[in-house]
């Protein structure tokens, strides 16, 4: 078995790859090829950070591969490079590859803090296997339901099955425990808008220098602006008194695709907590005929408690998303990171 150092010229091999291991629709390998060269353009890699890796059988053909996807963030006002895995697939017949993989990642952590923020149920035991941290706030999602129908359609088949999600559907109707969250009247109050990468990162200048994301103009393009997915953008959002931008993205869940989530990637800017219910009530009512819900996962505490105060609901996952090394011990002792943000394949 050989593992290779992976770069933008093997995008296409890498998408037929992926595409075998998940829908296996091979009309998808030109979207994937697109996202992957996307990933390839990221402004954060530099050469002693690869693109990836990808472990070859005999014959030359990739059995199993896992991407790398840098990100900088703002720690105690310096910035550091932190490392996130993605698309981290071994064939069937190759299951051993996929700890090869996992090392030569964990190898980057002597100068980086390395995480993931979709990790299975699999994956998330390699990582507590390496003695890995979970990331704060990364066993939930907060759920926001704008219309209960496709959403009871989907919890009743996750728990019962087709039969049952057919009868949800037919009701459209959902028990008062996912009821439509409570959006505030932003009429006059808030004003949402477009915006352009400079502005943006403008008002991330005010942040926390503690820990943030470093939300640069080159990152803010490239993570909104030039991704190949449609539905992806940044919206700004004016109150009175606060200037902020919410990074979304659109997305169909669900058994049939039936759910569309929107989903709340990043909030920053000169935001209190008194205006975070009106930001995400203005957005919501925004998109409100474009999707079923809202999700919002590794929230900060401020838009925790805004958005649990909106009447979204808490849904635990059956095991934890995201994890972390740090043998630098760089993190400060309180930290989340935007896994919205940074979540990508």
């Amino acid at each position: 078995m050989q593992l290779t150092n992976v770069d933008s010229t093997n995008v296409d091999e890498l998408a037929r790859f992926f595409v075998g291991q998940t829908s296996k629709d091979n009309s998808a390998v030109p979207r994937v090829a697109a996202r992957l060269s996307w990933l390839a353009a990221n402004p954060a890699l530099t050469p002693e950070i690869p693109f990836g890796w990808a472990g070859r059988d005999e014959g030359g053909a990739i059995v199993g591969a896992m991407l790398c996807v840098p990100f900088r963030f703002l720690v105690r006002g310096r910035i550091e490079t932190f490392v996130m895995n993605s698309a981290f697939y071994a064939d069937d017949l190759h299951r051993g590859l996929g700890a090869m993989l996992f090392l030569a990642f964990r190898a980057l952590n002597t100068r980086h803090v390395i995480y993931s923020t979709t990790s299975n149920k699999e994956a998330a035991r390699v990582w507590e296997a390496a003695r890995a941290h979970m990331l704060p706030k990364s066993d939930f999602e907060l759920l926001g339901v704008l219309r209960p129908g496709p959403v009871l359609e989907e919890l009743a088949f996750r728990r019962f099955g087709k039969r049952a999600a057919l009868v949800g559907r037919a009701l459209g109707v959902a028990a008062n425990i996912y009821s439509p969250c409570k959006l505030s009247d932003t009429r006059d109050r808030v004003t949402i808008g477009s915006t352009v990468p400079e502005e943006a990162a403008c008002a991330a200048d005010v942040v926390d220098h503690e820990f943030c994301l470093l939300r640069d103009a080159s990152f803010l393009r490239w993570r909104y602006f030039e991704e190949p997915e449609t539905g992806t953008t940044v919206h700004k959002f004016l109150t009175e008194t606060d200037e902020g931008f919410i990074g979304v993205s659109i997305q169909s869940r669900g058994y049939r695709g039936q759910l569309r989530v929107l989903n709340i990637s990043d909030i920053w800017g000169r935001v209190s907590p008194q205006a975070l219910p009106l930001a995400l009530s203005a957005i919501a009512t925004k998109y409100r005929g474009e999707v079923d819900a809202i999700i919002i996962r590794c929230p900060s505490d401020a838009v925790e408690q805004a958005a649990t105060g909106m009447g979204f609901k808490k849904r635990k996952f059956p095991n934890a998303i995201g994890w972390y090394l740090d043998r630098r011990r760089i993190l400060p002792e309180r930290f989340v990171i935007p896994a919205g943000g940074t979540e990508m394949v």
